[in-house]
């Protein structure tokens, strides 16, 4: 009967992707142990009405349930940073 199975070539074929996977580990740790560029200049902070024509022909919405509540006044998140201002806020249409 002639042999279907030959664990031999498993294991050979195993023991290189082993081998592959601990060469890709050690160029990834590599990698990680590289610091990243620090950025050196912050942004300036830009007003949304500087630099879009939609946003600043609307008023600000004092609606929180408004579909559409362009710059909306009085509405803020758990996640939502000192920094950050809600410039739009969309909800799904009932």
């Amino acid at each position: 009967m002639p042999e279907i199975f030959d664990a031999s070539e498993l294991k050979a074929s195993h023991d290189e992707e082993v081998l592959a996977d601990q060469e890709s580990d050690e160029t990834v740790m590599e990698a990680e142990a590289t610091p990243a560029p620090q950025p050196t200049a912050e942004k300036p902070k830009r007003n949304v009405d500087a630099y879009s024509d939609v946003m600043r022909e609307e008023e600000p919405s004092q609606n929180p349930f408004d579909a559409f509540a362009p710059k909306p006044l009085q509405v803020f998140f758990d996640t939502q940073d000192r920094e950050e201002h809600i410039l739009l806020l969309l909800r799904k249409h009932p």
